[in-house]
């Protein structure tokens, strides 16, 4: 499935993002966030994830090198996986409205 701005599989999954706004919003309804789904989305400043969203894979960000916000709106866990975060500017707000123990 796309929309132009996302390439989502048939599993809810985020493949690829294909736009070039500052403000993203993963749709509702997603289910994770595949290996380098914004990589290199340098025009990219703040995401919002859903509370869909329950992975987040390897380097899903890797290169975005204007984001400064991820803001996930869901209070369940996330299983997030090594270097999600890799490869992104410093300092890096994450905004999650989940207890410390979900994180």
């Amino acid at each position: 499935m796309s929309n132009g701005l996302f390439e989502i599989n048939e599993s809810g999954v985020l493949k690829k993002y294909n736009g070039n706004e500052k403000t993203v919003y993963i749709p509702d309804g997603v289910s994770g966030i595949a290996c380098g789904a914004f990589a290199d989305s340098p025009d990219v400043e703040k995401i919002v994830v859903p509370a869909s969203v329950k992975t987040v894979n390897y380097q899903a960000f890797r290169g975005c090198s204007s984001l400064k916000t991820i803001h996930f709106l869901g209070t369940e866990k996330i299983n997030i996986k090594t270097k999600a975060f890799d490869e992104l500017p410093s300092p890096l707000e994450i905004i999650y409205s989940g207890t410390l123990e979900a994180w």
